[in-house]
């Protein structure tokens, strides 16, 4: 009898225990805000929320982060976007699963311009316009078009989202929109920020709110930690390198770029479905800022630039009202030309003293290159096109022979090579100009992770949509930049673009055997 007595008394406060954990498991804590409120995440990270009830994406251990399931708000980014996000933290309807009979899944992975920032109306998606174009057909298969693009997501993410969601979705094809966010300069890796690669039985304790807070008092140890080792991007010293910026600061190298698409396609043809790669369209116009008002381009310490944005040009455009306040750049529908009151405005040197640092011996080559090109600034400014180009050929040239102009700097001068070439016709060499100032500095999806997505579509010879030449073909005034409303995203026009490219790969795919 005692034994038994000490068994239970054992017992009971095991059983209360597991009762009580057993409690967690009550609702959806996998979805709260506050328990999924990252504290990696801090003022600076694009989804740092102070009041975590206002977060449209929640951390995620694997993921990083992941968009809020059955949730609907409005995000202001340039315009206001309206969302309503499923069960699935996707901008999508509600998805049926198991999936319908004779049903066709395409599940459309990417980034932003998957999801559709900065289109209000869903319907301007690539995914909603394929979804479309495929209804409209006469005949031929039924197709449900997925859209989960994730805002802010890097290949990374996109692989751990296809190992996390492939499997229950049972898509039948893969489209894979990723290469935007990867050279984005970040204070930690991606790779770095993951907590750990979930297991059978800690995917079933994420949904327990005890787990979660003891998961949270973790990953604020390990911020303290990281907090320590960040990298201080301020104090890269002016002249680092492109391997350096890729080696220390990158979200995404373009090697582990390469290797996460491999590794996509590894798993989507494993689970028996077939991959679509998209090869991102660059927008080489849009000068090498993510939003490049003239306060931003015009600093007293730098080579200027020729090209801005100003503040609403969106919100004006689409109300068809001019982009510009002054003058647009040849008619762009969104970018305009730096003007003399810019300049004014900003304090800056101007032409005539420009030109006297320029000649002046007793400052360093970089000093006068840097006032040389200035200079030639202003004389775009002022409508010397011509002259203008000469001078930025001329300082391009030296710097690329002295050595002794920083990359970061140095692509904006190919940058203006390319903008003055364009004013004056010469399409096919402004472009080449405009893909050599990405080469320089890695902005958005450079030409380094272009050659990357290039190789993993020769080694593995997946199916693909060149987006790039796509956007050039279908706008050849601007190499496809007038298909894009900002530095990556593409507008309306620009979608449709990528999804009448996807609907003919996939109508190809059907004429296959075995395909989709």
């Amino acid at each position: 009898m005692r034994v038994l007595r000490n068994v239970l008394f054992a017992l009971i406060p095991a059983a209360l225990l597991l009762g009580i954990f057993a409690l967690g498991f009550l609702g959806e804590p996998e979805n709260d805000p506050w328990l999924n409120a990252s504290p990696l995440w801090g003022p600076g990270d694009p989804f740092f929320a102070v009041n975590p009830a206002n977060a449209h994406n929640l951390a995620d251990p694997v993921l990083i982060w992941r968009g809020r399931p059955d949730f609907e708000a409005t995000y202001t980014y340039l315009v206001e976007n309206h969302y309503r996000h499923n069960e699935y933290g996707f901008r999508d309807d509600p998805v049926a699963v198991p999936k319908p009979p004779d049903t066709i899944r395409v599940l459309d992975v990417g980034d932003s311009s998957t999801w559709g920032l900065n289109l209000p109306d869903r319907s301007a998606t690539y995914s909603d316009q394929l979804q479309a174009l495929l209804d409209a057909r006469p005949d031929g298969p039924r197709y449900d078009v997925v859209n989960a693009g994730v805002v802010g997501y890097s290949s990374f993410q996109g692989l751990q989202l296809v190992r996390h969601w492939l499997d229950d979705l049972d898509a039948d094809v893969v489209t894979v929109y990723l290469g935007n966010n990867d050279p984005a300069p970040g204070s930690v890796r991606d790779a770095d920020r993951v907590a750990a690669t979930t297991g059978p039985l800690q995917e079933i304790l994420l949904h327990n709110r005890f787990y979660l807070l003891l998961n949270k008092a973790f990953l604020t140890l390990r911020a303290s930690t990281i907090q320590k080792a960040r990298i201080d991007l301020q104090g890269q010293p002016k002249n680092q390198s492109r391997a350096d910026y890729y080696r220390t600061s990158v979200r995404v190298s373009p090697r582990s770029y390469e290797d996460n698409l491999r590794e996509i396609v590894k798993l989507v043809r494993a689970e028996g479905a077939r991959p679509i790669l998209i090869k991102v369209p660059m927008n080489i116009l849009w000068p090498l800022r993510v939003q490049p008002y003239a306060e931003q381009v015009l600093r007293p310490d730098r080579f200027w630039i020729t090209v801005k944005i100003e503040p609403g040009y969106l919100v004006r455009q689409r109300a068809g009202r001019p982009a510009c306040f002054q003058g647009p750049l040849e008619d762009h529908p969104y970018l305009c030309r730096i003007s003399s009151f810019d300049l004014r405005k900003a304090h800056l040197p101007g032409r005539h003293e420009l030109s006297r640092q320029a000649a002046d011996p007793a400052r360093s080559e970089r000093e006068r290159l840097w006032a040389r090109h200035n200079a030639a600034v202003w004389r775009m400014a002022d409508g010397d096109v011509a002259g203008a180009r000469t001078e930025f050929e001329a300082v391009a040239e030296a710097a690329e022979r002295c050595g002794c102009v920083e990359p970061k700097q140095l692509a904006w001068v190919h940058y203006n090579v390319g903008v003055t070439r364009l004013l004056q016709g010469e399409r096919e060499a402004a472009f080449r100009a405009l893909v050599r100032a990405r080469a320089t500095w890695p902005f958005a999806m450079s030409p380094d992770y272009s050659e990357a997505f290039d190789r993993v579509v020769r080694d593995l010879d997946v199916d693909w949509v060149d987006g790039q030449t796509l956007f050039r073909q279908a706008d050849p005034e601007f190499g496809g930049s007038a298909l894009i409303h900002d530095w990556v995203h593409p507008n309306r026009r620009g979608n449709a673009v990528l999804a009448r490219g996807l609907a003919k790969r996939l109508e190809a795919l059907e004429q296959a055997p075995g395909r989709p």
